[in-house]
């Protein structure tokens, strides 16, 4: 009776340690990682639909970089020819970095304004449309708008570059000059900046590294024969 009493005692001790035993749970959680980093969405190089470019950056967990431009605006068609026509910038800061969006609000066209007779005049100012955005990013704009001021929005409010947290709070405003006057260098300083306020890791590869050096000696150049 006391041998059969042992073997009782002795099995649910095993049963007991084995139960308490955390690498099943340990290998759960484990394939779970596993499992939801294959689920991840492929980064596209730009985004134009805000819901999307916040929902691959959620899957990531990485910031959104957002640039607003203004149809039409002069500064916004600057902006964009010295800094973003080229995917180097894309392709070798933002990709590893985060999700690129880029949201270009059309203008409001006046059909009952004539022709300019004289050329001579200011060009009228640009009104932004936003009844004509989509309501993703319609909010996204009123959101990054909001941050500068609380006012109309009008078109001295574009261009922007803005970098958001992936739960879409604003880290910071790090918008270039559109002359093209501000140093890539400096830009990715002022990026650089903004991830470490939201608490990601800047990625800077050598051949984005290359880029800005091969920026700051152009720069120079430029420089140096302008004194002459």
């Amino acid at each position: 009776m006391k041998r059969v009493f042992a073997i009782l005692v002795g099995a649910a001790l095993c049963a007991s340690i084995y139960a308490d035993d955390p690498a099943p749970a340990e290998e759960k959680a484990a394939d779970a990682h596993e499992e939801k980093a294959k689920r991840k969405p492929k980064k596209k190089l730009e985004y134009i639909s805000a819901t999307e470019a916040r929902g691959v950056a959620e899957a990531w967990e990485c910031p959104v970089f957002v640039l607003v431009t203004l149809q039409g605006s002069k500064n916004s068609m600057k902006i964009v020819n010295n800094y973003f026509m080229k995917p180097d910038l894309k392709k070798e800061f933002f990709l590893p970095n985060g999700v690129f969006c880029r949201i270009n609000v059309p203008q409001l066209v006046d059909k009952r304004r004539r022709p300019q007779a004289d050329k001579d005049k200011k060009d009228p100012p640009v009104v932004p449309d936003l009844e004509r955005l989509k309501p993703d990013l319609l909010a996204a704009v009123r959101d990054i708008t909001a941050s500068v001021n609380a006012r109309k929005v009008t078109e001295h409010d574009f261009p922007q570059l803005v970098v958001l947290s992936h739960k879409g709070v604003v880290l910071q405003n790090c918008t270039p000059s559109p002359d093209g006057s501000t140093p890539l260098k400096e830009l990715v300083k002022m990026m650089e900046s903004a991830l470490k306020a939201g608490k990601y890791e800047a990625v800077v590869t050598p051949k984005m590294q290359k880029i800005i050096d091969k920026d700051a000696i152009a720069r120079e150049r430029a420089a140096k024969r302008a004194s002459k």
